[in-house]
């Protein structure tokens, strides 16, 4: 017997009780821990990536804590994709604001923002 499920379209806010509700009847419900890593440690595992041109994020409401790990390990892709429909107003602001100072400008629909930078970075002139 399998013990994988893949579930789509399922509510983020979704507690315990709401998944037993809907799944108690295939079986035990069993938590999973999934491990994660932040860009940092991933850059930093595989060297070789050295010039990220694009990141899509689709975290279901978890995509500006994406956005700081990437800017914070210094990856500033020409193009990121995230979906914002799942941020607070305030994590909507703030994930803007931050590729903002990055020299991100930005082009938005009902969902995803799409956040590009014409230009590299310049290295400050001393």
């Amino acid at each position: 017997m399998s013990r994988k499920l893949f579930v789509g379209n399922l509510p983020f806010s979704a507690g315990e009780s709401e998944l037993q509700n809907l799944f108690g009847q295939a079986g035990a419900i069993e938590s999973v821990r999934v491990p994660v890593i932040t860009m940092a440690q991933l850059l930093a595992k595989h060297p070789q990536i050295t010039n990220v041109m694009g990141l899509q994020i689709d975290t279901e409401g978890h995509d500006y804590t994406v956005v700081r790990s990437a800017v914070g390990a210094g990856c500033l892709p020409r193009i990121i994709n995230y979906e914002h429909k799942h941020l607070s107003y305030s994590d909507q602001v703030a994930c803007r604001n931050l590729l903002e100072t990055h020299g991100y400008a930005f082009w938005t629909n009902a969902s995803d923002t799409l956040a590009y930078r014409l230009q590299e970075p310049t290295a400050e002139k001393s």
